[in-house]
């Protein structure tokens, strides 16, 4: 985003719906993580099925937020992508996930299909991947809306440096990117996916062949291989990529109850450590630590590990779940030897 636009130089518009954006999605992020966590504890079919019902609920309401605060970016021309390296096999993985949920929540069955290379964790596609899948959840919502077999079939295919998402159902061609008659409180907008799709630089085609109509994604940016000096990005050292594993060591359990559901709802991978002991038995690494170690003593013996390499958030008290994101985006950014002296 350019610097001129921030701060009070944003159209008032654009500044009230990012606002109402922060303030409306901490609490349903927090609700989400927070019912994330119980679903991984539940013990009955029937609070299974409650949980997740709560949970597809928050997904849709923080779908809308982002929805209005996109469509407000797209009209004032500031909409700030992050590329970054998203493997195709955990990208892959993401979009099955994310469009069974959605499909199934409308009672409709999706068919997914992933080409070989799709799953070929050696290729990455360097893109904005938040703004992919928002779109891809706008046009699920939305064919699922308009489908009358109930079923949809999608599939990823790789064709050298281009992804190709492909959408077939029996929907009327006509109406594939039309917006919805009835649109409701559903995050459904066909028209805000053909814009993300074409900020990313990608584009949209539609056929019909055997009564069925394909509506196609083409997207830039597959890389078959890392290559750090070919991507693209606007973002700066500090930035955290999402999916990061982020490893919570604290003994006294005061704060990894409301971070860890703080941090699934942000887009982490956590896993929580009561002890030193434990997490000496632990061979691999995560990508960030936060600890919150009370004695000198404990200070010092996670110092002196392997594990210190990593880069470590140590949480003074009071903790704000914020300053928290802050730190550990900062913290990703030194170097190992920065670490090693801190």
């Amino acid at each position: 985003m350019n610097s001129e636009r921030s701060g009070s130089s944003l159209p008032l518009e654009e500044r009230i719906l990012s606002t109402f954006s922060h303030d409306m999605r901490s609490p349903l992020g927090l609700i989400k993580g927070t019912v994330e966590v119980l679903l991984m504890q539940s013990s009955t079919p029937e609070m299974t099925v409650a949980l997740e019902i709560i949970r597809n609920q928050a997904l849709v309401s923080l779908d809308l937020v982002d929805n209005m605060l996109c469509q407000s970016k797209i009209q004032q021309k500031c909409l700030s992508l992050l590329p970054r390296q998203n493997e195709l096999s955990e990208l892959s993985l993401q979009i099955d996930s994310q469009l069974n949920l959605i499909c199934e929540s409308a009672g409709i069955q999706v068919i997914t299909h992933f080409s070989e290379n799709a799953g070929n964790s050696e290729q990455v596609w360097n893109g904005d991947e938040s703004y992919l899948l928002l779109a891809i959840r706008n046009l699920a919502r939305h064919l699922c809306s308009l489908s009358q077999d109930k079923q949809i079939e999608f599939h990823l295919n790789v064709s050298g440096a281009k992804l190709e998402l492909l959408f077939l159902s029996d929907c009327d061609s006509k109406q594939l990117l039309n917006p919805p008659e009835k649109k409701g409180f559903t995050p459904a907008e066909p028209g805000l996916a053909q814009d993300l799709v074409s900020q990313l630089g990608g584009s949209f085609t539609k056929t019909i062949a055997d009564k069925k109509s394909t509506l196609t994604v083409i997207l830039p940016g597959v890389l078959s291989a890392v290559q750090p000096s070919k991507l693209q990005t606007t973002a700066n050292k500090s930035s955290v990529p999402l999916q990061t594993l982020i490893w919570i060591l604290d003994p006294s359990q005061e704060q990894s109850s409301f971070l860890e559901p703080f941090l699934m709802s942000e887009g982490f991978e956590v896993r929580v450590f009561n002890s030193l002991s434990e997490l000496s038995k632990e061979k691999s690494k995560p990508g960030i630590f936060v600890v919150n170690l009370k004695s000198e003593e404990e200070h010092k013996t996670f110092k002196a590990s392997p594990q210190n390499a990593v880069p470590t958030v140590f949480l003074k008290n009071p903790v704000q779940a914020d300053q928290v994101l802050e730190q550990i985006r900062a913290a990703f950014s030194k170097t190992p030897k920065e670490r090693r002296s801190a």
